[in-house]
């Protein structure tokens, strides 16, 4: 199996892509309460970007979208 490497720019990228999708979603969709969406969209951004750090080579394209629609649907659903 070949090594995976991260760089910080990508799992920033991660983590700032996730946060921005979800605030525009949810925002749009009448998502009650700001504090209550930003420190969702700020966790499911972190556990995104450790799942997607942890993630064997080739794995992180399934296991960052399974684990998103998991954490989005338990938190947001």
């Amino acid at each position: 199996m070949k090594p995976s490497t991260r760089s910080i720019e990508g799992s920033l990228c991660v983590a700032l892509s996730s946060l921005v999708i979800i605030i525009c979603c949810y925002a749009s969709s009448g998502m009650p309460v700001w504090p209550q969406l930003i420190s969702g969209a700020l966790l499911v951004g972190l556990v995104l970007t450790l799942v997607e750090a942890v993630s064997p080579h080739g794995w992180d394209n399934f296991t960052v979208p399974f684990s998103a629609a998991l954490l989005l649907h338990n938190i947001f659903g």
